[in-house]
């Protein structure tokens, strides 16, 4: 049975994993508003028809993230259905927390020859 102090307790638990969620959305949302202001640029060897010599993959727009932030994000929070193959502009959702997506551009420049 729920005594009265028991349901105050469970209230107090329930009103402090708000305020921790509610600060937590708030960081998230600072982060996000940083996010959305960067142009990742990548250089990359390119064959035929502008086909990349490899790839630009999450684990790359991650790295170049932290450059950028000063602190790291998981690259399975990128969200990249497949390496970018082609030079090009690029919008690309990093999922942060439940509708917390900012996006960031991704270009992809031909690296100059010889250098």
């Amino acid at each position: 049975m729920a005594t009265e102090g028991a349901l105050k307790e469970a209230e107090g638990w329930r009103q402090a994993e708000a305020r921790r969620e509610e600060r937590r959305r708030a960081k998230f949302e600072g982060l996000a508003a940083r996010i959305e202001k960067i142009t990742l640029n990548f250089k990359a060897k390119v064959g035929e028809k502008e086909k990349l010599y490899g790839s630009i993959t999450s684990g790359d727009m991650a790295e170049a993230l932290e450059r950028e932030l000063g602190e790291g994000i998981d690259k399975r929070k990128i969200d990249l259905p497949e390496p970018i193959r082609e030079l090009g502009t690029y919008r690309v959702a990093v999922r942060l927390m439940g509708d917390v997506l900012p996006e960031i551009t991704v270009v992809v420049e031909e690296a100059a020859e010889g250098g």
